[in-house]
């Protein structure tokens, strides 16, 4: 039998296995808690928006560390209601770079 072709054999056994999958227990999984502090150190240094933008999406609070130093800041980053941004290092742009506080 060629490889492309397959049986009602073959079919019945692979729909049999599908239709079990839902009733087979995995590891059972946990919710992930979200942090309270998270550093801006732990994402992608190349892309300054996205990093923030997914620090604040983990944390409540982001924190720029001393000494660390992120440049190229030249768009929006939105801080959402209720987070904070903890700036101890330094943000650098080309001056249109702006963040916005939601309320």
């Amino acid at each position: 039998m060629p490889a492309t072709k397959f049986s009602r054999r073959t079919l019945l056994t692979a729909g049999s296995a599908l239709a079990v999958l839902p009733f087979l227990r995995a590891l059972p999984v946990q919710a992930r808690e979200p942090r309270e502090t998270v550093d801006i150190k732990d994402y992608p240094a190349d892309d300054g928006i996205a990093s923030f933008k997914q620090a604040f999406a983990d944390g409540q609070t982001v924190v720029v560390p001393p000494g660390w130093v992120c440049e190229n800041i030249n768009a929006a980053i939105t801080i959402p209601a209720g987070k904070t941004l903890r700036v101890q290092g330094t943000v650098r742009g080309n001056g249109r770079g702006r963040f916005i506080l939601q309320d």
